[in-house]
């Protein structure tokens, strides 16, 4: 019975050993789709959900713009010729001139002109310079152009400049002490105050209150003498010896002496072998 030998062909089964690998690309799947990573992607889904969401705040915005944008309409227009015309919450100190600060200096200027020249007016640094910026800002009375006044306070601020009046012994801008003690200006106020420049120290004034005496001898004036005090119409004595003042004294001074003028009483440092000041119309010359 050989034909019965033929059984071990049934060995064959081993191919059913295939089966593990079938196993191991199903476990690799199976752990695949369980973390599900790819899910994860929603929350930057979510980011852009929220974003549109201040996209309206947008359009919202337009309301207010559209609301402060008719407020600021009507008074930028009004500000606009408000700030061009006064340029003038500086106008307050001047309420009776009706005048712009910028208008009320020109008018100032022109009317200075006629004494001294308008170069000198717009320099700064020079005494006519000071004065007019000191007439038109810094002076608390804040004539008007029209004051009958204000060129004599004008040209006693040129001379307090001119001489170098912050140096003064006495009666100096600021000076709270002026006239007290044992003084040749009791009872005066000091120089650049907002009182009436007839009030200053050194200067008297008439009845009419036109400077008519210069006195300020003997109290460290320096600088030069300015022409200015030529142009005081009402002007009869002019004191300025005993000082540090240098130079000549201006003709337009000079052509006020007596008897071409009215001017009685002219006296400077212009006497000894070495004059401070050169004078040959001064009534009296003291020797420095």
């Amino acid at each position: 019975k050989p034909p019965t030998m033929m059984k071990p062909p049934t060995m064959m089964k081993p191919p059913t050993m295939m089966k593990p690998p079938t196993k191991d690309p199903q476990p690799t799947p199976g752990p695949g789709p369980t973390p599900k990573p790819p899910t994860m992607m929603k929350p930057p889904t979510m980011k852009p959900g929220p974003r549109p969401t201040p996209v309206p705040p947008s359009p919202t915005m337009n309301p207010p713009t559209a609301g402060p944008g008719p407020t600021p309409v009507p008074p930028s227009p009004t500000k606009a010729p408000v700030s061009s015309d006064t340029d003038s919450p500086t106008m307050a100190p001047t309420p009776n001139c009706n005048l712009s600060p910028k208008q009320r200096n020109k008018e100032i200027l022109n009317l200075l002109s006629s004494v001294s020249s308008k170069d000198d007016l717009r320099d700064f640094t020079t005494p006519q310079g000071m004065a007019f910026e000191f007439i038109t800002e810094d002076d608390r009375a804040q004539l008007c152009p029209g004051d009958d006044n204000l060129t004599q306070r004008y040209i006693a601020a040129v001379l307090y400049f001119s001489t170098e009046g912050d140096g003064w012994t006495e009666c100096f801008e600021g000076d709270r002490d002026c006239g007290e003690g044992v003084s040749y200006y009791g009872g005066k106020e000091a120089f650049l105050s907002e009182d009436s420049e007839c009030d200053w120290a050194g200067l008297t004034c008439n009845g009419s209150g036109q400077l008519e005496r210069i006195e300020l001898y003997d109290n460290n004036l320096g600088g030069t003498i300015p022409s200015e005090l030529g142009a005081l119409s009402t002007i009869d004595t002019i004191e300025l010896q005993e000082n540090t003042i240098t130079g000549s004294m201006p003709s337009e001074i000079c052509d006020n002496v007596s008897p071409l003028g009215m001017i009685t009483s002219l006296t400077s440092d212009c006497g000894g072998v070495e004059p401070l000041v050169e004078c040959d119309c001064c009534t009296r010359c003291y020797r420095p």
